[in-house]
């Protein structure tokens, strides 16, 4: 498998230089070229994706392919589980376009909904006292300022003007503290989700995918597949969130191809093997069918996740997506999970399915545009 993880390297390292985002510190030429001798002196030729997953008894449908029909007549369904952020999505569209959205957003959203809409402020209730949910276990200073807060505004029935506002100030703080953060905190995506519908259904906004994604999902998650291939989405973001950023393609709406939809609150985060153990029972019960009779492929660029994935026990196989303007990865990181890897999801559909580069990397490019993003 050295030679998958040298070909998955050489790969992200010609999209990087594509993109310009080599890392400072990485001669590109020395080490390209230290790859190309390294692949030199692997016995034997790279396998592709469908050679490596045909090893686990796995097999990608392939259109109009007699071969595929009928070896997949007597097999097992296959689930393909895909992240988001990084893998259906460009990474920099959700962190330099959709996240400052919902940051810049929160004091309006706050004004509008707060305590005017009682579904909201049952939201706020349950994430400011950690009894009565498991989620906000941790009151760090931003989360008991906005939890003494909100429990000044309930004292007063919500009632008091003054005391709302202060309510709303709080939150907005520990809001935009999260978000810089990085937080995964139910409550704040559950807010940004909230937000972004909003700006979804003032057609103020369009939620970005790459092409090979409308492609795959139309084919792998169509009618004529629903005996053998499904789509499930697995992501940070709430469920909420997923069915937006899939319900506003350029593509139209996604959401008719996917079988499924799993967050944090439902399974637990992606980091932990756990999750995916009940992600395969939620499957089987969904789809009826015994946790034996259904192979689970998941597609994240996230390589701590697909070593989760692959510890668990409950995922046949993970795949490294590797994309345009995604984070950086080490050779050591990649030869040390050692799983196949796709720049496109058309190599999911095409045997010995040769990527151009340079038009993966304009479409990434002209999404990004759409939105204002760099």
């Amino acid at each position: 498998m050295l030679g998958n993880a040298l070909s998955c390297f050489a790969a992200q390292l010609d999209l990087s230089r594509l993109t310009g985002t080599v890392p400072p510190d990485v001669d590109y030429a020395e080490l390209y070229s230290m790859i190309q001798q390294r692949l030199q002196s692997v016995p034997g030729t790279t396998p592709d994706v469908f050679q490596l997953l045909e090893k686990k008894q796995i097999h990608l449908p392939v259109p109009d392919d007699p071969a595929y029909a009928i070896a997949s007549m007597s097999e097992p369904i296959t689930v393909f589980l895909f992240d988001i952020e990084g893998t259906t999505t460009p990474l920099p569209f959700v962190r330099q376009t959709m996240i400052p959205l919902a940051d810049a957003r929160v004091e309006t959203y706050m004004t509008t909904h707060f305590p005017a809409n009682p579904a909201f402020v049952d939201l706020l209730t349950a994430a400011a006292h950690p009894q009565s949910s498991p989620v906000a276990k941790r009151q760090t200073t931003g989360w008991k300022a906005f939890s003494d807060a909100l429990s000044a505004s309930e004292a007063r029935d919500w009632k008091d003007a003054a005391a709302n506002e202060v309510t709303r100030h709080e939150f907005c703080a520990l809001f935009h503290d999260e978000v810089k953060k990085g937080s995964s905190h139910p409550t704040i995506k559950a807010v940004q989700a909230a937000i972004w519908a909003e700006v979804f259904a003032e057609g103020k906004l369009q939620s970005q995918v790459f092409p090979d994604v409308n492609a795959f999902f139309r084919y792998a998650g169509g009618p004529a597949m629903a005996e053998k291939t499904r789509i499930a989405l697995y992501s940070t973001g709430s469920i909420a969130a997923q069915k937006l950023l899939m319900g506003h393609t350029p593509y139209g709406d996604l959401n008719p191809f996917i079988t499924a939809y799993f967050d944090p609150i439902l399974v637990g985060t992606k980091l932990m093997p756990k999750s995916y153990m009940k992600i395969r029972i939620l499957l089987a019960e969904q789809l009826d069918l015994s946790p034996e009779d259904m192979r689970i492929v998941f597609v994240t660029d996230n390589t701590s996740e697909a070593s989760a994935a692959e510890t668990s026990g409950a995922i046949q196989s993970s795949i490294l997506c590797v994309r345009p303007l995604n984070d950086w990865i080490t050779f050591d990181t990649m030869a040390s999970i050692n799983v196949p890897y796709v720049m496109s999801f058309t190599q999911l559909m095409q045997r010995e399915c040769v990527v151009d580069m340079v038009k993966l990397v304009r479409d990434t490019r002209e999404c990004l545009m759409k939105q204002g993003a760099s």
